[in-house]
């Protein structure tokens, strides 16, 4: 983003996916191969009709993206899905294919990861030298970036304070990681729990994980960057790794494209799932930023402390986490006489006025789903079962990756 957008002016989207063997459904590090047989060049960046292709940490991921915000969430999905077709053409040429959701259910980090190793590989090298990248938390982590734009400090800090308020319940709408190791991994939204363990060397790289009540620009470089520059200095004396994105929290702004990051969202089935994810998640920012329920005096309030804890039980247990925060609930015009599950409790928000007439109709049939038949993650525990083994994960996966070609939500059985 070259220009400076309006927070009202849509929203970038970055959307990451598993290369894998098109037979065995093995990871497959060949994500350069893709990117030059696409681009016909050997950098890891390919930009076209408004979308790009990146490599990312790993080569068996890609990376496919909007390059400017766009204001129609289903355009961008169009968009990326075409995107997904190019590269599965190509693919096939090599015995491979993509693959959705947000973790492989059965990858060895310690013996399958490869890390990029071209343009930029120093960045990723110094990660590797200070984290130990053979880990879950940067082999096996598939998201979705959320990228909103801000105009100053005045959008700045009530889309700070309005994300902090939403993104406990994101994995209650978007977890889609129940399996890692060839089995159930205990939690609805494994990648979640890997992304807040991948840098405890520096806890400063992730904090809490919801963003600090930190509401004007100078005031992040301030109390947030320095504070982590400082503490990565004696790991990077070089100073490789001293930018913005070095940041791990949940949610980060990009200074450089003016905008805010939300990383709280696990990769969905295709691009049109992830769609209505995000349109979700987007309307109710929105909402909030418009002071619908709360006034900006009111977010700016909450401590990360109550806001960590529900999120922790969404990352846990998904759309059936119990929210047992009357105040919480009630930051969303949602006055309960008992605790809802996340689930309940989105349905509750999107049932607004406010937030619904935001939704697009084709994003609003896939909430409808998603709200109906459970989260992702759900899904797949119910289509594979609770403790399976490799062979009926296989099944299921070879079924995700169908249903990230036709563009149509996963059901069990179907």
């Amino acid at each position: 983003m070259n220009k400076r957008y309006d927070i009202m002016d849509g929203v970038g989207v970055e959307i990451e996916y598993m290369i894998v063997d098109k037979e065995t459904l093995d990871v497959r590090p060949i994500a350069d191969k893709l990117i030059q047989a696409a681009s016909g060049s050997d950098s890891g960046d390919y930009e076209k009709d408004g979308v790009g292709w990146s490599n990312e940490f790993v080569l068996h991921l890609v990376e496919f993206k909007t390059l400017l915000p766009e204001k129609s969430l289903h355009n961008t999905a169009q968009m990326l899905h075409n995107e997904v077709s190019v590269a599965n053409e190509i693919l096939s040429g090599m015995g491979a294919t993509l693959m959705s959701g947000a973790a492989h259910p059965w990858m060895d980090p310690l013996t399958q990861l490869t890390r990029w190793p071209h343009d930029c590989h120093e960045i990723y090298d110094t990660y590797h030298r200070i984290f130990n990248s053979h880990q879950h938390g940067y082999a096996n982590v598939q998201s979705v970036h959320m990228n909103i734009p801000f105009d100053g400090d005045e959008q700045f800090g009530r889309l700070c304070a309005a994300t902090r308020m939403v993104m406990p319940l994101i994995p209650g709408l978007a977890a889609a990681s129940p399996f890692v190791d060839g089995k159930s991994a205990g939690a609805m939204d494994f990648r979640m729990m890997a992304y807040i363990k991948n840098s405890i060397q520096v806890p400063q790289m992730a904090g809490d994980i919801i963003p600090e009540p930190v509401f004007t620009i100078g005031e992040y470089h301030e109390k947030v960057l320095a504070p982590l520059y400082a503490a990565i200095a004696p790991h990077d004396p070089d100073g490789v790794m001293a930018h913005e994105w070095l940041n791990a929290r949940g949610a980060i702004p990009r200074f450089d494209r003016s905008a805010l990051e939300i990383r709280v969202i696990d990769v969905q089935e295709n691009p049109y799932m992830d769609a209505a994810v995000m349109a979700a998640v987007y309307a109710v920012i929105m909402s909030m930023v418009e002071e619908r329920w709360i006034d900006y005096d009111q977010q700016r309030k909450w401590a990360s402390g109550p806001l960590r804890k529900i999120l922790q039980d969404t990352i846990k247990k998904g759309d059936e986490a119990l929210v047992t925060h009357s105040e919480y609930m009630e930051c969303f015009g949602v006055d309960p006489e008992e605790p809802l599950s996340a689930g309940e409790l989105w349905l509750a928000i999107i049932e607004d006025e406010a937030v619904s007439t935001r939704i697009e109709h084709d994003e609003a049939d896939a909430l409808e789903f998603i709200l109906t038949e459970g989260t992702l993650a759900s899904r797949l525990m119910l289509a594979a079962g609770p403790n399976p083994g490799r062979k009926a994960l296989a099944r299921v996966y070879g079924h995700l990756c169908e249903k990230l070609v036709d563009g149509t939500p996963f059901l069990p059985g179907r």
